[in-house]
């Protein structure tokens, strides 16, 4: 029960050794910049060892980085991405012919949202 949680917590320790709210080491070495008192400033050992940490644990960090920040298809984002995706090919076949409009969905070579608006096209020209 407790390995369960390492990963997650070095992760958040490096991460705030990086931006200096914690310091593990004798001494810092930093870069940053600064507009007046506020600044912003990273500190290199940390950044190498957050680099060694994500070298070692790479193939589980990408996993958990996409599947946390990717659409899910069946998402209701997904599903509005592709209706407006469709939206927009409608409106780009709109001035096309029936027959035009068949071919499409019939060769089904264009992108599957190209399609899926010719095919709205000839239903809603009662085709």
């Amino acid at each position: 029960m407790q390995r369960r949680y390492f990963k997650y917590a070095v992760v958040v320790l490096l991460a705030l050794w990086a931006v200096g709210i914690a310091n593990y080491w004798p001494g810092n070495i930093t870069f940053g910049f600064g507009f007046g008192e506020a600044s912003i400033s990273l500190q290199i050992v940390a950044l190498l060892f957050v680099a060694f940490y994500y070298g070692v644990n790479r193939s589980r960090a990408n996993k958990l980085f996409w599947t946390a920040f990717s659409v899910k298809p069946d998402s209701a984002k997904a599903r509005r991405i592709q209706r407006e995706e469709i939206e927009k090919f409608k409106q780009t076949f709109r001035g096309y012919s029936s027959e035009r409009l068949r071919a499409i969905t019939a060769e089904k070579k264009l992108v599957r949202e190209a399609v899926a608006a010719a095919q709205e096209l000839l239903i809603s020209r009662g085709e």
